[in-house]
């Protein structure tokens, strides 16, 4: 019987240097250029519906921020508060790794929801609608990040496609990054065509939308994953999958109303 050959999976985490003096990792220049693809069909849409440029690059880096930010804390709270309550001087060190998703999302809505109160000539469901259809796109970038990281493993396998990631454990694994990638990539594209034929439609039509394909994709994922904390072990279901039901309900709901409104659009 012959041993099966998996894709071995050994890159440095550094595009440039190596982690002292000035370097530079192909995660941020992978989170950041996803980031400016968001932008760039962000725009394309506030041109198509003559929206209002101005102030759209603070708009940005807002974003950027603010999902960063909130990204950091809801896994320090959520998912590592046992070491970060002993290191509160590290909450804030982003760099040392530690951004969970679900985070991105809220601060995400709330960058959104500060620039809209200095730019009320944009709905604030306007614009979140307009995020809702970039946004995967973004999300889907992020996760390759994560597999030039070799980290967020998927469980060991013999699946032919199987990666052995050797700066982890050299174990073969799902790549479950390209997986979520793939789905977010999918879900960005869907809901672009969708947003070319019908255009922006009643309010929250495209975040109900969001929010229900993005966290159903993480939520089945999970499954396929190594669990990120050791007080996982033992559940039924993980941090991950706890905090996408929320979102998952919000969107089933919000897609399924309009539905029961005869004269409603869906």
């Amino acid at each position: 019987m012959t041993t099966p050959h998996f894709f071995r999976w050994d890159p440095s985490p550094y595009l440039i240097g190596n982690g002292e003096g000035f370097s530079l990792t192909w995660y941020g220049v992978i989170f950041v250029t996803g980031f400016a693809l968001a932008y760039y069909f962000s725009k394309r849409i506030f041109i198509r519906e003559k929206l209002p440029l101005k102030s759209l690059d603070s708009l940005l880096f807002l974003c950027l921020g603010m999902s960063i930010l909130f990204a950091r804390l809801v896994h320090v709270f959520f998912y590592d508060w046992a070491y970060y309550s002993q290191h509160l001087d590290e909450i804030l060190l982003t760099w040392k790794g530690g951004l969970a998703s679900h985070g991105g999302g809220l601060g995400l809505m709330t960058a959104l929801f500060i620039w809209t109160r200095f730019n009320k000539q944009i709905n604030y469901w306007t614009i979140l609608d307009i995020m809702a259809i970039t946004t995967p796109l973004a999300g889907a970038f992020i996760r390759v990040g994560n597999f030039m990281n070799s980290e967020i493993l998927g469980l060991q396998t013999d699946l032919p496609w199987a990666v052995e990631f050797v700066q982890a454990d050299g174990l073969p694994r799902h790549p479950a990054q390209l997986y979520e990638a793939i789905c977010y990539l999918g879900i960005f594209a869907g809901m672009y065509l969708l947003y070319l034929r019908k255009g922006l439609e009643a309010p929250r039509y495209y975040l109900y939308r969001f929010l229900f394909c993005i966290f159903s994709a993480r939520f089945f994922i999970e499954f396929i994953k190594e669990n990120q904390e050791n007080f996982e072990h033992g559940w039924l279901l993980n941090m991950g999958q706890l905090l996408s039901i929320p979102f998952i309900i919000i969107g089933f709901v919000g897609m399924i109303i309009p539905l029961l409104q005869p004269g409603k659009r869906s």
